[in-house]
């Protein structure tokens, strides 16, 4: 295909999403020739959009930015990058592909997301009650064994069973009242 064919083609808003997808423009062509198609399809001239169009462009770039806006899961160069590339695209196409990625996206981010362990304190807090006489060495071992794993919560319930245990006449009352394991209902 001539560039100058080309030329007639692209308009001043598909040339810049244009742009802006591919990051730069495009070597091979100047501006005002940019391809304004997908490899393997027709070059389609562009047009004005329609008011559905243009409401369901403006509606799909509202839920890209709500989706986006105050998520512990992205940076804001990645914040800056979605604004700026939402508000040039016009294909409706185009941005419920970006909606679906970005759903996909900060579910993987979230499920990855590193889980708040145990402080420091409570660990200490742990392995103080763990030294009273009354824990018995098998008892202590269990509960040591995993103390770097063990959540937040878990460590708080831990803290709980141990200081009921020791907290109760006699060490502990009645025996298995403190098994080395933590129950999580909650």
């Amino acid at each position: 295909m001539q560039k100058a064919s080309l030329a007639g083609l692209a308009s001043a808003t598909t040339l810049a999403g244009a742009a802006t997808r591919w990051g730069i423009l495009h070597p091979q062509y100047p501006q005002k020739y940019m391809k304004t198609h997908v490899a393997g399809k027709a070059v389609v001239a562009a047009t004005a959009p329609t008011p559905q169009a243009a409401d369901q462009v403006n509606g799909l770039r509202n839920l890209i930015l709500d989706l986006l806006f105050g998520s512990p899961f992205i940076t804001t160069q990645e914040w800056a990058t979605a604004v700026e590339r939402t508000s040039n695209t016009e294909n409706v196409a185009t941005l419920a592909k970006w909606y679906r990625n970005a759903v996909r996206e900060l579910a993987d981010r979230e499920e990855k997301a590193a889980t708040a362990y145990a402080s420091r304190q409570q660990r200490e807090e742990i392995i103080r009650l763990l030294n009273n006489p009354l824990i018995t060495r098998r008892h202590k071992t269990r509960v040591l064994l995993g103390i770097n794993r063990y959540q937040a919560d878990e460590a708080r319930a831990i803290i709980a069973n141990l200081t009921a245990y020791i907290a109760a006449p006699f060490g502990g009352g009645a025996v298995g009242a403190f098994s080395g394991t933590v129950s999580y209902a909650a």
